[in-house]
């Protein structure tokens, strides 16, 4: 079910969006100036809308909107709210025919509070339990998943490691980003995300995964 529902979001969101991810600037927010919202007005002084550029990204509000509020220009912006690496734990939100519709899965995830206390305590490949536990810290992000292929049938750590383009904790969908077309790999593969930068957005996109 988790699986056919990433696919299904990835999909909505490469055609809707287009395809992003990337660097940011101090954490989760890691983009353009708070002023830069839709409201903004680009260099040719036309009106700003979502997907017009990096100078006018969409603008999620700070917390998750009700259901049916209008969202005005913003056609295809999707926002998350939550902390976990999996977005399928997480509330999420679609911009659609003028109004925020709530595509939260209401998947049961297992709490942050069964993540190992370090991840230098965590070793990859090692057997781990809970199966679909996500745990974010500085230095990386670590998946207990068995999306191992024939390689591996039980779960077991896999771990994707920080970097200075692609920090973890990972920034959510739909906050701001500042380097057009950037990519990070949050684990599309093991049960989080992949993210691509576009239009000033972080967006989720789909991941070839290995059989």
């Amino acid at each position: 079910m988790r699986t056919l529902l990433r696919l299904a979001l990835c999909g909505a969101l490469t055609i809707a969006c287009g395809g992003s991810v990337v660097t940011v600037d101090g954490g989760t927010d890691g983009g353009p100036s708070d002023d830069a919202g839709p409201d903004a007005t680009p260099l040719d002084g036309s009106p700003c809308h979502y997907g017009q550029g990096p100078e006018c990204p969409g603008e999620c509000p700070a917390s998750p909107p009700t259901q049916g509020a209008s969202c005005g220009d913003q056609q295809g912006l999707w926002c998350e709210y939550g902390s976990s690496p999996d977005p399928s734990c997480n509330e999420l939100f679609e911009c659609t025919n003028d109004a925020w519709q709530e595509m939260t899965t209401g998947t049961i995830c297992p709490p942050p509070s069964d993540c190992p206390s370090t991840y230098a305590s965590i070793t990859p490949n090692a057997d781990c339990n809970p199966s679909g536990l996500a745990c974010a810290y500085s230095e990386g992000t670590c998946f207990c998943t068995t999306s191992f292929g024939a390689q591996k049938l039980t779960p077991a750590w896999s771990c994707i490691p920080a970097t200075s383009q692609c920090p973890s904790p990972r920034p959510e969908i739909g906050a701001h980003c500042s380097v057009e077309n950037a990519e990070c790999d949050y684990g599309g593969c093991q049960g989080g995300v992949a993210l691509e930068c576009k239009n000033g957005n972080w967006i989720q996109v789909e991941t070839p995964c290995p059989g």
